[in-house]
C-alpha cells in the first residue's frame, strides 16, 4: 500500500498528460502533437521505476 502512495505524484501527472493528449486530439484536432506528451512519459516512467527500486532497497533493509 504504501509503495502505490509514493506512486501516486506519478500517476496523477500521467492522467494529466493523457488528458492534454486526448484534448489535442478530439478538441484541437492535431493528433500529431501527442507526439510531444512522449518524452514526458518517458521521464515518469523513470521516475516510477526509481522510485520502486529506491523504495523496494530500503526496505529489504
Amino acid at each position: 500500500m504504501e509503495m502505490l502512495r509514493n506512486l501516486l505524484p506519478v500517476a496523477a501527472i500521467a492522467v494529466v498528460l493523457v488528458t492534454m493528449a486526448m484534448v489535442d486530439v478530439f478538441i484541437i484536432g492535431e493528433p500529431l502533437r501527442i507526439i510531444s506528451t512522449v518524452p514526458m512519459l518517458l521521464v515518469l516512467v523513470v521516475w516510477g521505476a526509481a522510485t520502486i527500486r529506491t523504495r523496494s532497497a530500503s526496505n529489504a533493509r
